[in-house]
């Protein structure tokens, strides 16, 4: 249409239209057309990543048998003879 307004002028059923006014149009919606796509293959590999992380975490095990515990521990030493004080962390993994 923009090509055909600068050749023939305005058409006989919308006198009013002007060439600025259809090039602002056709900015407006290549802009929107340009963001539609973007967008849309965002979406595309938004997809693919969640779809790669859902099947890598598949076997993952999240029943209530995992459990981990913190206790505090004294050992000693065999070089030395002395006693160290720490954390010991415990992991049970039940299947």
């Amino acid at each position: 249409a923009y090509g055909n307004f600068a050749e023939t002028g305005p058409p006989s059923w919308a006198p009013t239209i002007n060439e600025e006014r259809l090039k602002e149009q056709k900015d407006f919606f290549r802009r929107n057309r340009d963001f539609s796509i973007i967008i849309g293959v965002m979406m595309y590999l938004m997809n693919i990543i969640d779809a790669s992380v859902d099947a890598n975490l598949m076997d993952f095990d999240i029943s209530d048998d995992l459990s981990m515990s913190v206790s505090p521990e004294i050992k000693q030493l065999n070089i030395s003879q002395e006693n160290t004080f720490g954390l010991k962390f415990v992991i049970t993994l039940n299947k």
